[in-house]
């Protein structure tokens, strides 16, 4: 794995999906994205789960909301490289 990308996501159905597209079509493959899904209320997790299908790189991770900073570091936790992106929905 050469990089893993970490997103938190609250209440993002709005940008979400075009989020993920933009790291979906870059041109370097070799990478993980881990998406925490920090509570929404909204559709941001059934976006999410629809682009999943497609693109198995990318994995969800719904939690009880804690706040940006707390998802943050559980999806860096969870990441398989020590190289790691942050990107916001």
């Amino acid at each position: 794995m050469k990089a893993s990308i970490v997103i938190s996501t609250f209440n993002g159905e709005k940008y979400i999906e075009e989020c993920l597209n933009s790291i979906s079509n870059q041109s370097e493959k070799n990478f993980e994205v881990i998406i925490i899904n920090d509570g929404s209320t909204d559709n941001s997790a059934k976006i999410i789960k629809r682009f999943i299908e497609k693109d198995k790189r990318f994995t969800l991770h719904n939690k009880k909301n804690q706040g940006m900073g707390a998802s943050l570091n559980f999806a860096v936790n969870l990441a398989k490289s020590n190289i790691i992106f942050r990107f916001d929905d």
